[in-house]
């Protein structure tokens, strides 16, 4: 059987649910105020201003992940850094993202 892991998980919206964004597979995380950061921005604000994933979305949000050493190890590809932009998020919960990524060099 073929198996999928998702680093950012977005749930919630129906009924009135809250959104949550979450990260299993995420090693760090943090914010930063561009859409263009380059990676060494995201490593700085991941090392002086790291933040917990499970928040609420919202639209204009950036933000820099890094993803799970082990399961990358384990999977044997690289390790990466990404920049998620939340470009909208519609009434009805759909989420438009924007995402950068790059490796980690081992």
């Amino acid at each position: 059987s073929e198996q999928s892991a998702a680093e950012l998980e977005y749930q919630g919206g129906c009924n009135g649910a809250q959104r949550e964004l979450s990260g299993e597979n995420i090693d760090a995380a943090a914010t930063v105020t561009s859409p263009n950061a380059a990676p060494q921005d995201c490593a700085e604000a991941i090392r002086t201003a790291p933040i917990t994933l499970d928040f609420a979305p919202s639209a204009g949000t950036n933000l820099c992940v890094v993803t799970s050493a082990a399961t990358a190890d384990a999977e044997g590809i690289d390790q990466k850094l990404a920049l998620v932009t939340i470009d909208d998020i519609a009434e009805d919960g759909t989420i438009a993202l924007t995402v950068s990524a790059w490796n980690i060099p081992h």
